[in-house]
């Protein structure tokens, strides 16, 4: 049994609900990747680009989340949401700073 309480609804879904599910994922990441791309002009990365880092940052967030305050946190669905918008805005700060010093 996995330790976050709704992977396990995740599991039981249905073929055309986990489609309909991965596909809201894609169509969420490039919406954050335009998004990402409009605000920070020069130093996004492209809309896809910016939204696979933008996926790859609330991924790393949720298990940083569940990784650090997994037991006696584990239901509470906005400390959930700050750590995946948080590490995600962090992880956009980080490149664009490595980016406007010429690191990347």
């Amino acid at each position: 049994m996995s330790s976050i309480p709704w992977l396990a609804d995740l599991q039981d879904l249905t073929p055309f609900e986990t489609a309909f599910f991965v596909l809201m994922i894609i169509v969420a990441c490039m919406a954050t990747g335009f998004v990402v791309d409009a605000t920070m002009k020069n130093l996004g990365f492209g809309p896809i680009s910016n939204g696979v880092v933008g996926l790859i940052g609330v991924c790393l967030g949720i298990y940083l989340r569940y990784h650090w305050f997994g037991g006696h946190l584990a239901d509470q669905v906005f400390v959930t949401i700050g750590f995946a918008i948080g590490s995600a805005v962090l992880l956009f700060l980080a490149l664009a700073f490595a980016k406007s010093r010429g690191f990347i």
